[in-house]
């Protein structure tokens, strides 16, 4: 799921089971899904990592793409991936991560998970989040009781196994496959005013406190990796330096702008295999650094990206 065209959500209360919508009375499940769906958050040869300083209280980057790991990945490699300048990542679980699959998810297959997270030594890795799909198979019914009584139950399991990692939250990742399900209007807008019309009176208070939006990175694009058509996107015709100094620019203003998380995604590289683009993690350390100690980002963009235009 790319961040331009879909929504992004971080929802910081997995820790408890109880955060998903309890059962009511039958027919107000759906409409109970509705409205916690509504409250989500809608939400890119280098330094060593360990120089890179984490942003300040409230302003944290959180790694996620297609190289998103396993906890059988993370026992293996958390040492190491810990080196990257994240504060956290969002990971899957090797049982399954589409809450959305309309037959319940068979707890059996997440054992290996939960013993795994259970034993994880995350040190600089805080605030890590875990995945969850809500891609609906095609023919899906709003109105089908029993589809929602398993996504229901599909999405406790998906969290209660992710608990045993002491987990930030649940990345909620909706991107549709087989069936549209969703509409992405005005994201903003409509988590801070429009959304609070569908939470309870008595929820509103929390609803305040607990959501909030995020921005997106997104690396490809600006690093010349985007497909199909890379020659389309402007990233095709500068120098490697300046593809660097655009995502620092991105990354500076993304910190700067988010009311807590930003998502750094990517699709075509690998942070845990050693995959980047050159002076891509720089960039990030470079941001980080100038927002951590309250210092300008101390460049014009428009004229790099004025110059390439030309090319």
């Amino acid at each position: 799921m790319s961040p331009t065209s879909q929504a992004f959500s971080l929802l910081r209360t997995a820790r408890q089971t109880n955060c998903l919508p309890a059962a009511r009375r039958q027919k107000e499940n759906w409409r109970l899904w509705v409205a916690a769906l509504g409250a989500w958050v809608v939400l890119a040869a280098s330094p060593t990592a360990s120089t890179a300083r984490p942003a300040p209280p409230g302003k944290k980057l959180i790694e996620y793409g297609w190289d998103v790991p396993t906890p059988a990945q993370m026992r293996e490699e958390l040492a190491t991936m810990e080196k990257r300048p994240f504060d956290g990542l969002i990971f899957r679980l090797n049982g399954g991560h589409n809450a959305f699959v309309t037959k319940p998810l068979e707890p059996a297959r997440f054992a290996e998970d939960e013993r795994i997270l259970l034993r994880l030594p995350f040190t600089r890795f805080t605030d890590n989040f875990v995945l969850i799909w809500g891609s609906p198979p095609a023919g899906f019914d709003w109105f089908d009781e029993t589809q929602w009584r398993a996504i229901e139950a599909n999405a406790k399991l998906l969290v209660g196994i992710a608990q045993a990692g002491r987990v930030r939250g649940i990345c909620f990742d909706p991107e549709p496959y087989d069936f549209s399900l969703w509409d992405y209007v005005r994201a903003y807008h409509a988590m801070r005013q429009r959304a609070r019309g569908l939470v309870p009176p008595e929820l509103r208070e929390k609803y305040e406190r607990q959501v909030q939006a995020g921005q997106a990175l997104y690396v490809d694009p600006n690093f010349a990796l985007r497909q199909p058509k890379t020659e389309q996107y402007l990233s095709y015709r500068m120098m490697p330096e300046e593809r660097a100094r655009w995502f620092e620019h991105n990354t500076y203003w993304a910190l700067y702008t988010t009311d807590e998380y930003v998502w750094c995604y990517s699709e075509r590289m690998n942070w845990w295999k050693d995959q980047t683009p050159p002076g891509l993690e720089a960039a990030i350390v470079s941001a980080r650094q100038k927002i951590a100690e309250g210092k300008p980002l101390g460049f014009d963009l428009e004229p790099l990206i004025e110059a390439a235009g030309k090319r």
